[in-house]
């Protein structure tokens, strides 16, 4: 058993390095100050039942810096059942460059696709409505598409500080899976990416033929429009955003059944994924945890073995220094200790998501997913 446990932990901590390898690759593609001129964007916000958040949103992109007459914002409104869509005519009744749009059919791809159609800009640019945007996140998205061999280009997002607990164990897993998605796109092997912070040429779009194939998948549209640019125009055609000034900031789930069942339906897209590599890496990812959860219960069966503790030390420094680095570029501060917490916490989290993705039916926003 001892030798099982040694073998998926050197494997594992070869995982870590590759993506310490990756982060720091990502660091070192720096990002540009000049730009040779300024894209054409388009920054499309689908929202359902966000009448509290809208606000927020829409102040933050006011104070983008960006030329005026290079930028437009479309609202599109995914049927909301409060009062969301008098919410987002009322905030941009007097702005000349904000539209807002009622999707015709439901889900977000629709949202989004009807959103695009609408458009004038070379550039799509994509968040949620419970985000915040940096004043200089179109800067630094339009110095990437100088190059004109980019596709896609994925942002930072960050959970948004708090005093809650709670709220610091989910910027600690969520600062995880963003580190991970830099860290394998750097490595040319893109796995994962984030609506909230993420842009797209408009014709690429078009060339992918846009969400056609996964539109009656509840969630992915950023992870499987990533997937369609990959394979027409290979990982070189991916970027992700560098630049310190780019983050994007969401806010943290209040509830634990709220954290859960947005974490199960964002799982329940991976089942879909047509790369190989990915599955494989969900497996493995699957695997480690559920050995580790096992290898921390034989501590009370069978007693503490000082390899076995070793094992969990050298695993436990590893991922603290890359949480470290990553947490660093989206400027927070990690806590000690929910960083332990979650060495506990997260295999069981991991195995509960794993498993009830597969079959689970949640309730999200008033629909059911399936």
């Amino acid at each position: 058993m001892t030798i099982f446990f040694c073998t998926v932990f050197a494997i594992y901590s070869l995982f870590i390095l590759f993506m310490l390898i990756g982060w720091n690759r990502m660091l070192r593609h720096g990002h540009h100050h000049i730009s040779q001129f300024n894209q054409s964007i388009s920054i499309i916000v689908p929202f359902r039942n966000e009448e509290s958040n809208l606000p927020v949103l829409i102040e933050t992109l006011k104070g983008i810096n960006y030329p005026q007459d290079k930028v437009e914002v479309i609202l599109v409104d995914d049927h909301s059942t409060d009062h969301s869509l008098e919410m987002a005519n009322k905030l941009v009744r007097n702005l000349d460059n904000y539209k807002v749009f009622v999707a015709a059919a439901e889900g977000k791809k629709n949202a989004l696709a009807e959103g695009i159609k609408g458009s004038v800009g070379d550039v799509i640019v994509t968040t949620d409505a419970d985000c915040q945007v940096p004043p200089a996140w179109l800067t630094a998205i339009n110095a990437e598409f100088q190059n004109p061999d980019v596709k896609m280009v994925v942002g930072g997002v960050r959970i948004k500080p708090s005093t809650s607990f709670f709220s610091k164990l989910q910027a600690l897993e969520f600062s995880s899976l963003i580190g991970s998605a830099a860290a394998t796109l750097s490595l040319g092997f893109p796995t994962m990416c984030n609506g909230a912070n993420l842009s797209y040429r408009k014709v690429t779009f078009v060339d992918v033929n846009g969400f056609q194939g996964n539109v009656h998948i509840a969630s992915g549209d950023d992870e499987f429009l990533m997937r369609k640019i990959v394979n027409k125009f290979g990982p070189e055609s991916l970027r992700f955003l560098s630049d310190l000034n780019s983050v994007v900031s969401t806010i943290p789930q209040v509830s634990v059944s709220d954290f859960f069942v947005q974490r199960i339906r964002w799982a329940g897209k991976w089942k879909h994924n047509s790369s190989v590599i990915v599955k494989l890496l969900a497996f493995f990812i699957f695997l480690f945890q559920f050995s580790f959860l096992t290898l921390i219960l034989s501590f009370f069966w069978v007693g503490i073995n000082d390899t076995l503790v070793l094992i969990v030390l050298v695993k436990i420094l590893l991922e603290g220094f890359l949480l470290y680095r990553i947490s660093r570029f989206l400027r927070q501060k990690i806590n000690l200790l929910s960083f332990l917490v979650m060495q506990i916490l997260y295999p069981i989290y991991c195995l509960l998501i794993g498993s009830l993705s597969n079959g689970l039916v949640v309730f999200w926003k008033g629909r059911v997913i399936k």
